[in-house]
């Protein structure tokens, strides 16, 4: 004897169910594809925002005085606060040379002498054989790193 409740059952699609599926189908395929046009124009939109004015960066006076030639640099601090960790960097197409100043104080001067700026590997910069294309001031100001960049000299 054959026991009804355990015979498998067909199942049978009828045109109602295909005709739900044909129309889920586009439909899901359209809202994807319109929250991947609204993502990546939100991508696209904050990548070209601009920095906001508030910014406190933005109004930070960090105007070290600086001369240099091709004997040595001077570097004068013209605020009210002092510059920490004050440092100089000189760019020789991808090699910099570099000096610690250490703190400068309010109207204080320091001079260094090119030949005591020394790159990663401990070699000091020759100002006979080497043109710096760029002169960098690192310190700590206001509670920030800064940093200023000077063209070499004429």
């Amino acid at each position: 004897m054959k026991n009804p409740r355990h015979q498998p059952q067909e199942i049978s699609y009828t045109g109602n169910t295909r005709l739900a599926i044909s129309s889920i189908l586009p439909r899901a395929v359209a809202v994807s594809v319109i929250l991947a046009f609204v993502l990546v124009g939100t991508l696209h939109c904050r990548r070209g925002s601009t920095p906001k004015t508030s910014d406190p960066y933005a109004a930070l006076p960090f105007r070290p005085r600086v001369t240099y030639d091709s004997l040595g640099v001077t570097i004068s601090n013209t605020e009210q606060e002092p510059y920490l960790d004050t440092r100089l960097n000189l760019y020789v197409g991808a090699i910099v040379y570099s000096v610690q100043v250490g703190t400068l104080n309010p109207g204080e001067t320091v001079t260094r002498s090119l030949r005591t700026f020394s790159n990663e590997h401990g070699e000091s910069f020759d100002p006979d054989r080497h043109k710096a294309i760029l002169l960098e001031v690192r310190a700590r100001f206001s509670g920030y790193d800064v940093h200023k960049d000077f063209p070499p000299p004429p």
